[in-house]
C-alpha cells in the first residue's frame, strides 16, 4: 500500500512527462532568452531610431544644401536676368538711337536729292540760256562775218558754168557796201575761170533807193525766149547759175528775175546787202 502510494505521488508531480526542475530550468532559460530578446529589441529599436534620425538629419542637411545651392542658382539667374535686361535695354536704346539717326540720314538724303534736283534744274536752265547765248553769238558772228566763196563753192560754180563758156555776164553791188564789193569780186573771178565774158563796164556799184538783199540772178525778159545758134541760151545760163547758187545755199531757191534794164544777151548777178543768218 505504501509503494502504491509513493508511485501515485510520483506520477502526480510530473507535467508533460517532466519534473519541476526541468520546467524551472526551462523557465530560467526562457527568462534569459526573453532578456536577450528584450535587449535585442531595445538595441534594434535604438538602432532603428538612431539610424532613421541620422538619415533624417542627412536628408535635412542635403535638403538645406540643395536649398542653398538652388537659392544661389536662383540668385545667379536673377542677376543674369537683370544683366540681360540691362543689355536688352541698352540694345533697345541703341536700336532706337540708330532708328532716329536713320530717319535723320533719310531726311538729309531727301534734302540733298531735292537740292541736287534744284541744281540740275538750274543747270538745265543755264544750259538753255548758254545755248541761246551761243546761238545768238553765232548769228551775230555770221551777221558780222563778211561773205566769201569757199574753195568748194568756187569749184562747184566753175564746174557748172564752164559748159556755158562765152556767156556775157555783168556783176553789180551797192555803192558804199565794201563787204558786197569784195563778195562780188569772188564771183568775177569764178566767171573768168569758167570762160564767161564780163561786160566792159563790169565792176561798177550803183545807188539803190531800196537796197536789194542777198544775191540775185536777173536777165532781160526778151532773153527768156531767145536761142543762140550753138544752143547756149541766156535762159539756160541763168538757170544753171541760179540752180547752182541754190544748191550751195547762196540763194533761197532756183529762180531768177527779169528786168528790161539788163542788156539783152547778158546775165546780171546783183550782190545785195548781207541777209540775216536765218535767211540764205
Amino acid at each position: 500500500m505504501e509503494m502504491n502510494s509513493n508511485a501515485s505521488n510520483a506520477i502526480s508531480t510530473l507535467f508533460w512527462g517532466h519534473t519541476g526542475e526541468f520546467w524551472d530550468a526551462c523557465l530560467m532559460w526562457s527568462v534569459v532568452f526573453a532578456a536577450i530578446a528584450a535587449g535585442t529589441v531595445g538595441v534594434t529599436t535604438i538602432g532603428s531610431i538612431r539610424s532613421h534620425k541620422l538619415e533624417a538629419d542627412a536628408a535635412e542637411h542635403g535638403l538645406e544644401k540643395y536649398k542653398n545651392e538652388t537659392a544661389g542658382k536662383v540668385a545667379d539667374a536673377h542677376l543674369t536676368g537683370i544683366a540681360a535686361g540691362e543689355r536688352a535695354g541698352t540694345a533697345q536704346a541703341a536700336a532706337d538711337d540708330a532708328h532716329v539717326k536713320l530717319k535723320e540720314a533719310e531726311a538729309q538724303i531727301a534734302d540733298a536729292n531735292a537740292r541736287a534736283a534744284e541744281a540740275e534744274k538750274q543747270a538745265a536752265a543755264l544750259n538753255i540760256e548758254t545755248a541761246q547765248i551761243k546761238a545768238d553769238s553765232l548769228r551775230l558772228e555770221q551777221q558780222l562775218a563778211w561773205r566769201k566763196l569757199s574753195p568748194e563753192e568756187v569749184k562747184s560754180l566753175i564746174s557748172a558754168l564752164a559748159p556755158y563758156a562765152g556767156q556775157k555776164v555783168k556783176t553789180k553791188s551797192i555803192l558804199g557796201d565794201s563787204e558786197g564789193l569784195l563778195y562780188r569780186r569772188d564771183f568775177i573771178s569764178v566767171f573768168e575761170k569758167a570762160g564767161w565774158i564780163s561786160t566792159p563796164d563790169d565792176g561798177s556799184q550803183d545807188v539803190f533807193t531800196d537796197p536789194p538783199m542777198g544775191v540775185q540772178v536777173i536777165i532781160n525778159p526778151a532773153d527768156g525766149w531767145r536761142d543762140s545758134p550753138d544752143h547756149i541760151t541766156v535762159l539756160g545760163s541763168a538757170g544753171v547759175l541760179g540752180s547752182t547758187l541754190s544748191d550751195l545755199k547762196i540763194i533761197p531757191q532756183k529762180a531768177w528775175g527779169m528786168d528790161p534794164k539788163v542788156p539783152e544777151g547778158t546775165v546780171l548777178l546783183l550782190i545785195g546787202v548781207k541777209p540775216p543768218p536765218h535767211t540764205p
